[in-house]
């Protein structure tokens, strides 16, 4: 072959490469917004069908358990037949899963509707993440990362009220994950600080800390789809009244001062929060999984070699004003005149 066909070779693969992590990427952020859509509507059909707590979490068992169980299955199919067509198949039945939800009169139908839309979404993660690998080969590592940063973006705007982490891969040395409790850095601060604190606001940016791990690591779309945000720097839990420090990596400078301050504030808050002696280190075994509030926990991956594969399945639940989102947003100026 000339230098000439094999660089076009190399170019077409490119370009299939690009087009199968932009499209499983897209079906991914899909998957994840019916998966959320859930968590809209469960207060909704509460007052519709006047569910008990008890049924609410049926029916969300009914969603989840369809799209775990069925995911080995639906990973042996795909041997036989195309993953792309089993694919779309999956993305259509979990959408229609939703509209017959619309048209259920009843838990029965509800349930049933619920555990059609999880099987749509079982095909998601075996197929989608099996193609880039499969683009991609031995440099896959980076594009899986894109791939499941896309299922993150429509929770971007909104904070988490809570993160769920499953171990699938497991690395035989390293991958860890770091654990500390912004609660007990907030009561241990002395008080004055603690009260300064309570209406101060931090700026965050998902690619500041991306920059910490490699510069340039945030590609522009992300950047795009992610612009800073402003969030108080304590959250109190609107339950019990416990205020939690809320800042991690995302943090860079702190609103009415200059950079510098700001920066050295949130650095000497951070190594505060993570002294030695106060994280909890959870040592991954597979099919581990581990449940935070991340209004009030900060955590980190450790590392792990690069060879050696490490696959974590996130899921994330968005807090809303009943978790204290509106007291921790930047008040306009129109509201403090």
């Amino acid at each position: 072959m000339s230098v000439s066909a094999e660089a076009g070779a190399s170019s077409s693969g490119s370009v299939r490469a690009t087009r199968t992590l932009t499209v499983t990427g897209l079906n991914h952020a899909l998957h994840d917004g019916y998966t959320d859509l859930i968590y809209v509507l469960l207060p909704v059909w509460q007052a519709e069908f006047a569910l008990s707590y008890g049924l609410l979490a049926l029916l969300r068992g009914l969603y989840a358990g369809a799209m775990a169980g069925l995911q080995i299955p639906v990973g042996r199919i795909a041997e036989r037949i195309d993953g792309k067509i089993i694919l779309i198949a999956g993305t259509a039945l979990s959408a229609l899963g939703y509209v017959c939800a619309g048209f259920s009169g009843g838990v029965i139908g509800l349930g049933l509707a619920l555990a059609l839309s999880g099987a749509g979404s079982s095909t998601q993660h075996p197929i989608a993440s099996a193609a880039v690998s499969r683009a991609y080969g031995a440099g896959a590592r980076g594009p899986l990362g894109i791939y499941n940063f896309s299922g993150d973006l429509g929770k971007a705007a909104i904070p988490a009220l809570t993160s769920i982490l499953s171990a699938r891969i497991i690395p035989e040395h390293g991958g860890e994950t770091e654990f500390v409790s912004m609660r007990l850095a907030f009561e241990r601060l002395d008080k004055d600080v603690a009260r300064r604190l309570e209406n101060s606001f931090a700026w965050h940016s998902y690619a500041h800390s991306r920059s910490k791990v490699a510069a340039g690591l945030a590609t522009t779309e992300e950047v795009d789809a992610l612009p800073p945000v402003c969030w108080r720097m304590v959250w109190r839990n609107p339950v019990n009244g416990r205020g939690a420090l809320y800042l991690a990596s995302h943090a860079y400078g702190v609103e009415g001062m200059d950079a510098d301050a700001g920066k050295a504030l949130i650095e000497q808050l951070t190594e505060a929060a993570t002294a030695p002696g106060v994280s909890y280190l959870h040592q991954w075994k597979q099919g581990d999984v581990v449940m935070w509030d991340n209004r009030a926990t900060m955590h980190r991956g450790r590392p792990w070699p690069a060879h050696e594969g490490r696959l974590m399945i996130r899921t994330t639940i968005s807090a809303t004003d009943a978790d204290g989102v509106a007291n921790m947003q930047l008040p306009s100026p129109q509201a403090t005149e």
